[in-house]
C-alpha cells in the first residue's frame, strides 16, 4: 500500500484501488496476508505493526464498499425506471418514498430559513434597542444659545440655516407644493402632534400687486424694527447680528403670566425667491429677567416671496407664502376635547378668508379675530390668547408695510400710464 515519491497514479487506478472490483481487492488482500513473516527477531515488532495497519485499511475499505453498496441500493430503490415493469403497489411505494425524501429535504431547508430569519430578527431588535443618537445633542439643536460670543454667533446661524433647509418640507407637508403657485390659500388650524403637543398654524398664500424685491425689502424692515410702533405696550429691543440677521426680544407683562419672546430672523436670497425665516430661542442665558413660571414663545415662521412670472420684464406682481407656527405645548384633557370646536371657529374667522381686494393682503390681525374683546369668541386654548397678543408686535407692522408697498407701486404705475 506504499508507493515511491516519483510514482504516478492515474484516476482510474486510484478508483480501482479505492473502490475496485471484488476480485482485485481480495487478491491484494490475500497476497498481503499470505506473505510469510520474517524469522529475524530484530524486525518482529515492525512487521506486526505493518500487519495491523493493513488490517485496519482492509476494514476501512470494506466499510466504504458497504456504504457505497447501500447508497447504490437506495438509489435503485428510489429511482423509477420506466424500462422495468413494476407492480402498481411497488411503483406507488417508490413514489411515496421519493416524496417523503423530498418533503424531508424541504423541511430542513425551511428550518434553516426560519433559523436565519430568527437570527436576523434578534439582530434587528438589538439594533433598535440601541440609543437613537450616539453623539450628544448640541445646545443649539434644542434652541439654546451659549454664553461665549464665538459659539453664540455660530449657534445663531446654525439654527436659522436649519430652518431655511426645512422650508421645502414645510411646504410639502402643508400641501403648498402641489398647488398652483398663484392660487390663494388661507388657513388657520390646530394640529395635534404625536408627542402630545398642539401646534397652532396660520398658512397664507396670496398674489400681491407689487414687485417681489420690494415686498421682501419691506417685510425685512419690520424684522429690523424700523417700522415698529412706539405705542406698543411691550418691552422690545432689536439686536442686529449682521446685515442679514437680527435678534428680537420682547416681553408682554399685561397678563397674569408674563410672556417673553426671543426671535432670531434671517433673510435669504435664492435665484428664484426671497425668503425670511424666523425661530424663537427657548433659553438664552444672556437674558436673566425671566421669573420661574413665565411663558417663553416657541414659534417659527417661513416667509417666501416669489415673482409671479418667470419673465424678467414682468415685475408687477409676486406670490407671498407665509407659514406661521406656534407650539402650545401639552393641553389639559378638557382643552383637548375642545379642539374640534375651536378648529371650526378658526375656519370661520377672517384670518382664514381671502382679502377683500385682489392683489392685496388682508389687514385683519389674528388678535382681532381670536383674542380681542370684539372677537366672536375669545380663544383661551392653553395660553394661545397670550401668545397671540404678543404676536401683534410683528404681525400688524408686517401687513401695514406690505400694504404700503402695494399702494406705492399702484401709484407709480398709474402715474407712469397717465399722459
Amino acid at each position: 500500500m506504499t508507493e515511491s515519491s516519483d510514482e504516478t497514479w492515474s484516476l482510474e487506478q486510484g478508483v480501482q484501488i479505492f473502490l475496485g472490483d471484488q476480485d482485485t481487492v481480495e487478491a491484494q488482500e490475500t497476497q498481503c496476508l499470505a506473505a510469510p513473516p520474517s524469522t529475524s527477531p530484530t524486525h518482529s515488532t515492525t512487521k506486526s505493526v505493518t500487519l495491523s495497519t493493513q488490517q485496519k485499511q482492509r476494514l476501512e475499505l470494506e466499510a466504504l464498499r458497504a456504504e457505497l453498496q447501500r447508497l447504490k441500493d437506495q438509489l435503485v430503490e428510489i429511482e423509477i425506471c420506466p424500462m422495468r415493469e413494476m407492480s402498481f403497489w411497488e411503483r406507488l411505494a417508490k413514489v411515496e418514498h421519493a416524496e417523503l425524501l423530498k418533503a424531508t429535504s424541504d423541511n430542513e431547508d425551511l428550518r434553516r430559513t426560519v433559523t436565519s430569519h430568527a437570527m436576523f430578527i434578534d439582530e434587528m431588535e438589538t439594533l433598535l434597542r440601541k440609543k437613537r443618537r450616539l453623539m450628544p445633542i448640541e445646545e443649539w439643536e434644542t434652541f439654546i444659545l451659549p454664553m461665549d460670543p464665538l459659539g453664540r454667533s455660530r449657534a445663531i446661524h446654525q439654527i436659522l440655516d436649519r430652518q431655511f433647509k426645512k422650508m421645502p418640507h414645510i411646504h410639502l407637508t402643508r400641501d403648498l407644493v402641489s398647488k398652483n403657485p398663484s392660487s390663494s390659500v388661507h388657513r388657520a388650524e390646530l394640529k395635534p402632534q404625536p408627542s402630545g403637543e398642539v401646534l397652532f398654524e396660520v398658512i397664507e398664500r396670496v398674489t400681491l400687486a407689487a414687485p417681489s424685491h420690494a415686498v421682501c425689502a419691506a417685510a425685512w424692515q419690520v424684522f429690523l424694527g424700523n417700522l415698529a410702533s412706539p405705542d406698543n405696550p411691550f418691552e422690545q429691543s432689536y439686536e442686529q447680528i449682521d446685515a442679514h440677521t437680527v435678534y428680537i426680544h420682547a416681553s408682554d407683562r399685561r397678563h397674569a403670566i408674563p410672556c417673553h419672546a426671543h426671535i432670531l430672523a434671517k433673510t435669504y436670497t435664492t435665484p428664484t425667491s426671497n425668503v425670511i425665516v424666523s425661530r424663537s430661542i427657548l433659553d438664552d442665558p444672556m437674558w436673566t429677567s425671566h421669573a420661574a413660571g413665565d411663558l417663553v414663545e416657541d414659534v417659527a415662521s417661513w416667509v417666501e416671496v416669489v415673482p409671479r412670472s418667470d419673465d424678467d420684464d414682468d415685475e408687477d406682481s409676486c406670490v407671498l407664502t407665509v407659514v406661521w407656527s406656534i407650539n402650545l405645548g401639552r393641553l389639559a384633557p378638557p382643552e383637548s376635547e375642545a379642539i374640534h370646536d375651536i378648529t371650526a371657529l378658526l375656519a370661520s374667522a377672517s384670518i382664514a378668508r381671502p382679502p377683500a381686494t385682489p392683489g392685496s393682503l388682508s389687514t385683519h390681525s389674528i388678535v382681532h379675530d381670536l383674542a380681542s374683546p370684539a372677537a366672536p369668541r375669545v380663544v383661551t386654548l392653553g395660553n394661545l390668547h397670550i401668545y397671540l397678543a404678543l404676536s401683534i408686535l410683528l404681525e400688524e407692522p408686517f401687513k401695514r408695510a406690505i400694504s404700503n408697498v402695494i399702494a406705492h407701486h399702484h401709484r407709480q404705475t398709474r402715474e407712469t400710464r397717465e399722459p
